[in-house]
């Protein structure tokens, strides 16, 4: 069995990739936001992608990503600060992101949601373990 300092050590560890992901989510949805295709295009090293979204399908990922972005850092935020209310919050928001992105797998295979699933689930179940070992400890110390 895998002793709590370790269960503890991954979910902090999580939470970081979590904030981190939150900042890079961040600037993505406001570069989308804010700058052109062809400014996109060269963030991108020349790939051809911003050509292809239409304004409304840019705005809305922008939105969607930035979103998403303040998102895991504001949760990232609170969960290191130990706030238990946190704790569900991000169990329901990281278990709704995985059914939306399961979903988005019915447009076709893709690998990068596969591992964005992956990681939601794995964050989740660690984010949970944490939550009750958490609430054991203080029901144990009344």
């Amino acid at each position: 069995m895998i002793k709590q300092k370790y269960w503890h050590a991954l979910f902090e560890a999580s939470v970081f990739i979590k904030a981190i992901n939150g900042v890079w989510e961040t600037v993505c949805g406001i570069a989308l936001l804010f700058f052109n295709n062809g400014l996109i295009n060269n963030a991108l090293a020349n790939q051809s992608l911003a050509e292809h979204l239409t304004t409304g399908t840019k705005n809305f990922a922008g939105i969607y990503i930035l979103t998403h972005g303040l998102i895991n850092i504001f949760l990232a935020y609170y969960l290191y600060k130990e706030k238990l209310w946190a704790f569900w919050v991000s169990i329901g928001f990281f278990t709704g992101s995985v059914v939306y992105l399961t979903y988005k797998l019915t447009d076709g295979p893709s690998l990068i949601l596969f591992i964005l699933i992956a990681f939601d689930i794995l964050f989740t179940y660690l984010t949970w373990h944490e939550f009750k070992y958490r609430t054991n400890k203080i029901k144990n110390t009344i």
